[in-house]
């Protein structure tokens, strides 16, 4: 089994970051993926993105509206029941990995010309021994 979306885009706007009630970062965005082809008057995507704990953080602090990204992602499905009681199933797609790219200045004219990739992967830290509990 394999649940992996991988996209390359602009931010759409400045990325926003909030706390749930047990503390946990969720930062969320929106990229423009250009297609190769016009449907409907459209020659673009708009993917809305969620990233979670130590690089929903690092995604707002990096990340600004037409900034390029690469998103590693999977998706998630989910369902609740709304106030009249009806069943609403929703799609998310959650970063895994975001990559930077770009020089990472807001006022940058050069972008595509200057490029530095930085990896965050939410699944790689650190380990020190102090962590170890025994």
């Amino acid at each position: 089994m394999l649940n992996k979306s991988f996209f390359l885009g602009r931010l759409t706007k400045d990325p926003e970051l909030t706390k749930t009630e047990k503390g946990a970062s969720r930062t969320r965005f929106n990229i423009a993926v250009q297609k190769d082809y016009v449907q409907d008057g459209e020659s673009v995507d708009y993917i809305p993105i969620v990233c979670w704990n130590r690089l929903a953080e690092s995604v707002n602090l990096y990340c600004y509206k037409g900034r390029m990204v690469q998103v590693e992602a999977h998706i998630q499905t989910r369902s609740y029941n709304d106030s009249q009681g009806q069943r609403k199933f929703v799609m998310d797609i959650i970063a895994d990995k975001v990559t930077f790219l770009g020089s990472g200045k807001k006022d940058d004219s050069s972008l595509e010309e200057n490029t530095t990739n930085l990896d965050v992967n939410e699944n790689s830290y650190e380990i020190k021994e102090d962590d170890i509990n025994f």
